[in-house]
């Protein structure tokens, strides 16, 4: 399956190569904080939560989430405990303006500190749980 090797080839050469984008950025990245493997895992996680809106995978963006979890909802914040009463709120919490936030955030710029990983300008953050899986931490309204 030469796909696989190209693939492979491909990740070991984003593993591998410098990182220039970070320099055009406005805040500190997953790679100046964290470093390069980081990074790499943090653009994964983007990548996937860009794929399941994409697809209005509710149960697939409710399986990304550390429950419990404040949302904002209608200019409401909502306390959301479970993945079922996730995937009711949905459609109310991922309009398709804080959508686009996800969608328009470069890869390589995703400011990082000790709280996490940040997408756009705080409306999402998100982390590593205490077994290196990343989960959305909170949900903020896009202004």
């Amino acid at each position: 399956m030469p796909w696989v090797k190209s693939a492979a080839c491909l990740l070991t050469l984003a593993l591998a190569a410098p990182t220039a984008q970070a320099a055009t950025c406005d805040d500190t990245t997953v790679f100046d904080q964290r470093g390069k493997s980081d990074e790499v895992h943090a653009i994964a996680f983007l990548n996937l939560l860009r794929t399941r809106l994409r697809a209005d995978d509710a149960p697939g963006v409710a399986a990304l989430v550390r429950y419990p979890i404040s949302a904002s909802e209608r200019g409401h914040t909502v306390k959301i405990t479970t993945r079922t009463k996730f995937i009711r709120h949905y459609h109310a919490i991922f309009t398709e303006r804080f959508k686009q936030v996800v969608y328009t955030q470069p890869d390589h710029c995703m400011f990082a500190n000790d709280q996490g990983v940040m997408i756009g300008n705080g409306e999402i953050w998100f982390d590593a749980d205490r077994h290196g899986r990343y989960r959305i931490l909170t949900i903020n309204p896009a202004d």
